[in-house]
């Protein structure tokens, strides 16, 4: 609540001097998403999963240095999870609504392009949650898809970090580290807490209204 008091803060002390080069737009890309057990006793090799995610964004300049951005991402998460003792593949799919508010800072600008750098908190709306189950080995037997949404909390709290570029006047690209701070599985009763952890490259365009 207070966080979003401070928000509110924020928009409306910059909207009157900057509401002209509001920024907004869509972006799209792949991401490498893992888990992050712990503690991790279990001897299970935990392999990124590689799928892609996208949304949109708006910006809105505090000045010429500093922007407040607001996304909405529907981003894929989970991993690949190997366990050798059982001849096992476990597919984690996860998909969650992510709503990072962050603090943008531009870097000098050149006739072409902008760089900039951006940081802040994300909440997590978890979508679906899935357990694909396998067989390993040099004949790899797909198996069937299942829920586990009881098994995964519903919402999700963390932050991110990254690095972008404006291109020309509509191209943006940017990467991001997304660290998830509180537990993603419910049931914690063995004392294992599992995070999410990913990696996004996304290239979008940008608009801004005349």
């Amino acid at each position: 609540m207070r966080l979003a008091v401070c928000i509110s803060l924020i928009l409306a002390a910059g909207a009157p001097a900057s509401a002209q080069a509001l920024q907004f737009g869509g972006k799209a890309g792949p991401n490498f998403s893992t888990l992050l057990f712990d503690p991790d006793e279990s001897g299970i090799d935990h392999d990124r999963r590689i799928s892609s995610g996208g949304g949109a964004f708006v910006a809105l300049p505090l000045s010429k240095r500093f922007a407040v951005q607001i996304e909405a991402l529907a981003n894929p998460k989970g991993a690949k999870l190997e366990d050798p003792t059982e001849n096992l593949t476990a597919k984690i799919l996860l998909r969650y609504l992510d709503l990072p508010v962050l603090i943008r800072i531009n870097g000098p600008q050149s006739t072409s392009r902008t760089f900039h750098v951006f940081a802040g908190p994300y909440s997590g709306i978890r979508l679906n949650a899935k357990r694909e189950l396998s067989t390993m080995g040099s004949s790899l037997v797909a198996g069937e898809k299942t829920d586990m949404s009881s098994e995964i909390e519903r919402f999700e709290f963390g932050v991110l970090a990254g690095a972008g570029v404006d291109i020309g006047r509509y191209i943006v690209i940017d990467g991001r580290y997304a660290h998830g701070l509180t537990p993603m599985n419910s049931d914690r009763s063995d004392g294992v807490d599992i995070k999410n952890r990913m990696i996004t490259i996304m290239a979008g365009v940008r608009l801004s209204p005349r």
